[in-house]
Formats: structure tokens, sequence, C-alpha cells
């Protein structure tokens, strides 16, 4: 997991993908509900790992709107698309290893108004998998 690093270098101790709910997390929680105070950030992980989240994440995706700070946050996202490839045991193996953090961390991405990017040649190492997303090559072929 990322250390949450000030300046200087030194690690405070906390994770760098948890902390305090954003504005668009809280605004989330209002739409899908919270049973339980304190229990946020794992409602959270939870709607993103089942399916309305994992049609949320494609959405986002395709369209450009999410920003991801650190790479915990693109987890659920990893996630998502090796279910959508056929790699349900690999999704699983993922899953397996950060849900005893859902609680405290969030492994899913910023949700942004605009488009933060326009093209993307992207290749995602997890755990030893390789893969290439060759459905969002860039206009130039780089």
């Amino acid at each position: 997991m990322t250390l949450d690093v000030i300046h200087g270098g030194f690690a405070t101790g906390g994770y760098a993908a948890g902390g305090p709910l954003r504005a668009h997390e809280s605004q989330l929680l209002a739409r899908i509900g919270v049973a339980q105070p304190g229990t946020e950030c794992s409602d959270l992980n939870l709607y993103f790992a089942g399916d309305d989240g994992r049609a949320d994440l494609r959405a986002m995706l395709e369209s450009g709107t999410f920003r991801v700070e650190v790479p915990e946050e693109a987890a659920l996202l990893v996630a998502s698309w090796l279910l959508e490839e056929r790699e349900a045991g690999r999704a699983a193996v993922l899953l397996e290893s950060i849900m005893p953090w859902f609680a405290q961390l969030r492994f899913y991405r910023l949700i942004v108004s605009e488009v933060v990017w326009r093209c993307v040649g992207v290749s995602l190492t997890v755990c030893v998998l390789r893969a290439s997303w060759a459905r969002f090559p860039c206009p130039s072929g780089g």
C-alpha cells in the first residue's frame, strides 16, 4: 500500500488512498445509501465491486471522467476489466488481496466532471498480469 508522505519524504504512518471522504464520495453515498455511520469507505468499495459500481467504472473509463492519484485507486477498475475479459479467477485473487483494506482505503477512482485524458495506450500490470487495451488506441498510433 502506498504510504502517505509529507514534505521532506517522511511517512506519516497513514496511507495515501485513505483519509476523509471527499465531496464526490459523500454525494455518491447519498445516492446509494449507507447502512451505518463508520462504514462509508467499505460501502463505497463494495458498491464499486458490485454490478452497478462496475457499470459506473466502465462509464467513467469510456468518457475519461476520472483521475487516479495513487495506484490503489485503480484496483477495482482493474478487477472490473479482468471480469469483462473473462478472467474471473485473476479478478478474484485481486479482490481477495484488497478486501481486508476495504474499511480503510479507496480502491476506486476519483470522479471528475471534465475529461482528464483524450487518448491512451494503456498497459496495466497487476500481480504479474500484463494486458493491453486495444480498444483505446491513440489516434497518433502511439
